[in-house]
């Protein structure tokens, strides 16, 4: 990743972050993204003349009557409209250095450092503040999203997990920290989370999907199946979560079958099938559920459907091949191997060049 993005997303999290953590606690995250996305282009917008004006009356004001912590944080963000960021940055150590600043003043001072790529000192800032604040579940959180984009995944988990119990009713906290469970492969602490979340009243779609691979990961493909079901009967039209609930159901349907459990995975690929009849995947996989249940016939039916639907699958032929030879359908076997050979040499796949040469070659 690049450093410019990095930046972006880390300013990204600390815009999120002092959104979601202000008396706007219980806005949408959709608003939060958009929240952010204001922020972003106000910092470089510097064609505002009126803010210079409000900018010299506050600067006015600050003369007249002292500094105050709403001044400070006002000039400051005056400042950032009018795109000098040095400026904005000097009025909020000013304000950050006040017996009555909170934890907001210090994730608008770190924002002004990430935005100008300083990522180290805005680490260095939120630590010093976490021993000022060392309950403020927002700096808590910020510096848990510092560390994960820093490399330092042990002292994002530690930040993270602090912030989401000082805070347990901030479900997009928790989901912060699940990602960067995943993120780190720790796939049972990330699924504990998700859990818990989607027993709550709010459970987006996206984190639904995320939990439910979380799931087909951990080899509970049953589960998923399930909750991917019901979304899909939720939200008919949304062609991720269908796209989602075929890949599971094909999954767990290759998993029944290598366990022998022929009934279920019928069940799944049959599911499949009603959901995209021209799925190629589903076709196959039905092509080898029969195999195994002793049934050829329609075992080279599903074959057929599905090379209808993909002319250049190599391993179709390979294995409607195998199917054929197995029944005692030598023509027919030699046919599909030499159709497979001539698709594989306009490819040029070596690897079956050669599997189709030796079987053509050496029949029995």
């Amino acid at each position: 990743m690049s450093s410019r993005n990095r930046n972006c997303i880390c300013l990204f999290c600390i815009c999120y972050v002092t959104f979601i953590y202000s008396d706007h606690h219980q806005t949408s995250l959709v608003d939060c993204h958009l929240c952010a996305f204001s922020y972003l282009v106000n910092i470089w917008d510097d064609s505002q003349p009126e803010h210079l004006e409000k900018l010299g009356v506050e600067l006015d004001l600050l003369k007249a009557e002292g500094p105050t912590l709403e001044r400070l944080e006002s000039i400051a963000t005056l400042y950032q409209l009018t795109g000098d960021l040095r400026g904005a940055a000097a009025y909020l150590h000013m304000a950050e250095e006040r017996e009555d600043a909170t934890d907001q003043t210090v994730l608008k001072l770190v924002s002004i450092y990430l935005s100008a790529g300083k990522n180290e000192e805005a680490v260095g800032i939120m630590e010093k503040a976490l021993a000022r604040f060392p309950d403020s579940s927002g700096i808590n959180y910020t510096l848990g999203v510092l560390y994960a984009n820093s490399g330092q995944p042990e002292s994002a988990i530690e930040k993270l997990q602090h912030a989401a119990a000082l805070d347990p009713e901030n479900a997009e906290l928790s989901y912060v920290l699940a990602q960067v469970y995943l993120h780190n492969e720790q796939k049972e602490n990330a699924s504990d989370i998700l859990k818990k979340l989607s027993r709550g009243d709010s459970f987006p779609v996206s984190w639904d999907l995320v939990y439910c691979q979380v799931l087909m990961d951990l080899e509970k493909g049953n589960m998923a199946v399930r909750r991917l079901n019901k979304l899909q009967e939720k939200e008919p039209d949304n062609a991720t979560v269908k796209k989602a609930l075929l890949e599971a159901l094909f999954k767990n349907s290759m998993i029944e079958i290598n366990a022998g459990r022929l009934s279920r995975a019928q069940k799944s690929l049959e599911r499949a099938l009603e959901l995209d009849p021209d799925k190629v995947e589903t076709l196959m996989g039905l092509a080898v559920l029969y195999k195994q249940m002793g049934d050829p016939l329609n075992a080279l039916k599903y074959c057929d459907y599905a090379l209808a639907r993909d002319h250049e699958n190599l391993k179709l032929f390979e294995f409607k091949g195998g199917i054929e030879r197995a029944e005692g359908m030598t023509k027919e076997a030699d046919s599909t191997y030499k159709k497979g050979l001539q698709i594989a040499r306009t490819t040029g796949d070596e690897v079956y060049i050669q599997k189709f040469t030796e079987k053509i070659e050496n029949p029995l």
